[in-house]
């Protein structure tokens, strides 16, 4: 991705997080401080995938959306596993545990206790680990929140503006859910060139013989006409 270039710079970091550099016109206050919009696509590394996220300094802690979430043990340090469900796409995560939350209900006087996970993520030229509480966002309309955690000593809020910050193009975006849902109905793929890409990327990767369609493997040779013969001769030899 390139990064946004101004003739004034200034450069700005948390005790956890690293940025190369952040233009002052726009994108940052005179301290060096960056400028989030409302909304922001945050890349999430674990997903592969640039996220639209809501920016809300109202929440202490960032969340992020998962189901189907199972405990995990990697290297004797507890992991979590689960689904993040998206534009019609289901893509599977793990992240290694940092503590449980008690989350009040505003509805009722009770607290839930639910896992957070640290996730490495970047906006514009700043990356950083972070802490995410997993929960079911899959009905509401982001599935990224960012809290005030990951925004503290690094960020200021516009909430007039939206978007800010560029993202890489090649890279799988989840839109929030009435965009998604908007584009879907006019027919438009966000990610249509991303699909395309990685079509083409695995072309020849699964090798499928025209005569009767077995699934020979992820070894293309496999499907030369002497190699089926002799599978084939094989198989009728048993």
């Amino acid at each position: 991705m390139k990064p946004m270039k101004d003739k004034n710079k200034a450069s700005a970091s948390n005790k956890e997080g690293t940025v190369i550099s952040q233009g002052s016109s726009s994108n940052s206050t005179p301290d060096g401080k960056m400028i989030f919009g409302e909304d922001e696509f945050i890349y999430v590394k674990e997903a592969n995938a640039y996220i639209d996220a809501r920016i809300d300094t109202g929440a202490a802690v960032s969340s992020i959306s998962a189901t189907d979430i199972t405990e995990f043990e990697r290297n004797g340090k507890k992991w979590y596993r689960f689904t993040l469900a998206a534009n019609d796409r289901f893509i599977e995560m793990e992240a290694p545990h940092v503590r449980y939350s008690e989350i009040r209900q505003s509805s009722k006087d009770t607290t839930t206790k639910r896992p957070v996970v640290s996730l490495n993520v970047k906006i514009g030229d700043y990356s950083t680990s972070s802490e995410f509480t997993l929960t079911d966002r899959s009905k509401m309309q982001y599935s990224l929140l960012i809290g005030r955690t990951f925004i503290q000593d690094i960020a200021v809020v516009d909430v007039s503006r939206q978007h800010i910050f560029e993202r890489e193009n090649n890279v799988l975006v989840l839109l929030n859910r009435d965009a998604y849902n908007a584009a879907k109905d006019k027919g438009i793929n966000p990610n249509a060139e991303y699909d395309k890409q990685n079509i083409n990327e695995s072309a020849g990767k699964i090798a499928y013989p025209a005569d009767n369609g077995a699934n020979l493997g992820d070894d293309a040779e496999k499907a030369l006409p002497p190699v089926i013969d002799k599978l084939n001769t094989a198989q009728k030899e048993k």
